[in-house]
């Protein structure tokens, strides 16, 4: 079965959801703030405008520069709960995230859509991948500006972490790319909700350059249908 993004059950999945899908679907939920959490209060210092205009900058160009890459990842729910899999990406608009068995779920970009199957409900979610924070991973020119704006940039046990809103719904949910300095490279993302809570995604062995099947970024649905576009 095939569907619409709508609120969904917790599952491998909607932990996905969650950090892909976070802007568009909190924008219906009440305005408000998203302070920092904990472990960035504890450890990062405020970085200095001149450091925060270089590190967006370099952030925007690691981003243009990603055609294809593979690695681990570890997603880690809001409820605490975790699961692991593989992280495939073909920039520009295909990325796949594979979630290790005995799960069944799996995340895919087509290059239009972003396909979500979730294996304990039994069913297909999908939306286009302008309407979702995927976007920001998968369009073709990275932009920190724009239809986002950058609210904080911290720098904090070599790593520097940018934390953004949606330009137009500022209150609506914020997301949070994580850079290691040395060398620079995206490590995870963040997105808080707009009921505070957070989901993470950390990566591990991060590889670019690498060839990706393009079979990788076909919906497959476990029915046996293929949709494929261009």
């Amino acid at each position: 079965m095939k569907k619409m993004m709508k609120n969904v059950p917790f599952s491998f999945a909607a932990g996905i959801l969650a950090v892909l899908l976070a802007w568009p679907a909190c924008a219906q939920d009440a305005r408000r703030s998203y302070p920092e959490t904990a472990a960035q209060r504890q450890v990062a210092t405020q970085a200095t405008q001149i450091d925060a205009r270089e590190y967006v900058r370099k952030a925007e160009d690691w981003l243009r520069n990603l055609k294809t890459g593979r690695a681990r990842f570890v997603q880690q729910a809001y409820d605490g709960s975790t699961a692991a899999g593989t992280f495939y990406i073909s920039r520009p608009g295909r990325l796949r995230f594979e979630y290790d068995p005995p799960a069944k779920d799996f995340v895919v970009a087509d290059g239009v859509f972003i396909y979500f199957y979730d294996a304990q409900q039994r069913q297909t979610s999908t939306a286009p991948i302008g309407t979702t924070l995927a976007d920001f991973l998968l369009r073709k020119k990275a932009s920190l500006s724009g239809d986002v704006t950058v609210r904080a940039v911290r720098e904090h046990d070599g790593v520097v972490s940018i934390a953004m809103v949606q330009t137009k719904n500022p209150d609506a949910g914020q997301l949070t790319v994580d850079f290691t300095l040395d060398p620079f490279m995206l490590r995870s993302w963040s997105v808080v909700d707009a009921q505070g809570l957070t989901t993470r995604m950390t990566l591990s062995d991060l590889q670019l350059g690498v060839p990706v099947p393009p079979q990788y970024f076909v919906y497959k649905d476990p029915t046996g249908r293929t949709r494929l576009n261009n």
